[in-house]
């Protein structure tokens, strides 16, 4: 049922005969409810409901004593789950309602013994201390007004290898993230509408080390960040995106990372899109000529005073595109030194 686009409603009644359903997916579909008779469901153990349009989950669920995964990713609703319902679900081992669904501090105690994977919003310091005895995987941090200082090892219960997505957003006073832990398996971080963000402090660790499995990079309104040099030998790096960073007049800064081994080894070794926008002090990409060698796509979007691209020679690979200018780039754009 998944992945239709047509289907927008479940009448009343039609889970009635089903009660030996374990897995139901409906993700990706119109739907708007659930019926109430879902609870017939009562040995279903998987259901997956994300990329819909439920506001709510019926209370009726709490009949679903078997169910082990609840999915609800990617809604838009904040307070997806009824109160009370999750910690009334003791088989429940996996919750995601990540990046939207919030849940209050008193169910997240109660989840703390049988949880083995969770994903949510959090939008409250007192729920945010807690992520350091949580399994949590999915994360978006927002809201989070009075938060001045974040560091990665309070995020999760796991040893940090476990979280697998992280978005910190509208934060306005957070001044600095600090990396630390012993790695992660992190593939996704979006940095969003941080007005305050000035540093990110890398503790006894390399990026290229702790970041070694991420894919997805975005930067988005942190207008005080000068430079994202650490990005530069990240080795799984597919997608770079920064907007509006209007701190930033060298997106490069020296050499990368401080080892000079490091320093010294191909930059950007997968990146296959980098997108700049809307960033007017932008000058140069760096004061050295950089290794691309994966990029195929190369998006410009007001960036009036760029002049040096920092493209070596023999950037033109097999899969490069285009550079695609919107609103002109002004100046004589230099390739490399």
């Amino acid at each position: 049922m998944q992945h239709n686009l047509n289907l927008k409603n479940i009448p009343d009644g039609f889970f009635l005969r089903m009660s030996n359903l374990r897995y139901l997916n409906l993700s990706e579909t119109k739907l708007r409810k659930l019926p109430r008779d879902v609870k017939c469901l009562v040995n279903l153990q998987y259901p997956n409901i994300s990329r819909t349009e439920i506001s709510v989950l019926p209370s009726e669920m709490i009949n679903l004593q078997d169910l082990q995964f609840l999915i609800c990713q990617h809604l838009w609703w904040d307070h997806i789950t009824p109160d009370g319902l999750v910690s009334k679900l003791l088989n429940l081992q996996v919750l995601d309602i990540y990046p939207n669904g919030e849940i209050k501090l008193k169910e997240l105690n109660t989840m703390k013994e049988n949880i083995k994977a969770l994903g949510l919003c959090v939008t409250s310091l007192n729920v945010l201390q807690q992520l350091s005895e949580l399994p949590t995987w999915h994360i978006c941090l927002e809201r989070l007004y009075d938060l001045v200082s974040l560091s990665y090892d309070v995020l999760s219960c796991k040893s940090n290898g476990f979280l697998q997505e992280l978005i910190i957003c509208s934060c306005s006073q957070l001044d600095e993230i600090v990396m630390n832990g012993i790695g992660t398996d992190l593939r996704h971080l979006d940095l969003g509408h941080l007005q305050n963000l000035k540093n990110i402090v890398w503790k006894d660790v390399a990026p290229q080390r702790f970041f070694c499995n991420l894919q997805l990079l975005t930067i988005n309104e942190c207008r005080k960040l000068s430079s994202l040099s650490w990005v530069m030998h990240l080795p799984s790096l597919t997608e770079l995106s920064v907007q509006v960073c209007e701190g930033i007049k060298e997106l490069f800064t020296g050499g990368g990372w401080r080892n000079s081994a490091v320093s010294e080894a191909p930059s950007f070794p997968r990146l296959r899109s980098l997108t700049l926008e809307h960033s007017p002090n932008l000058v140069s990409m760096s004061n050295q000529a950089l290794d691309f060698p994966l990029l195929c796509s190369f998006p410009i979007f007001n960036c009036p005073n760029l002049k040096r691209l920092a493209f070596k020679p023999d950037i033109v690979n097999k899969e490069f595109v285009q550079i695609h200018c919107v609103k002109r780039v002004v100046g004589e754009i230099g390739v490399g030194r």
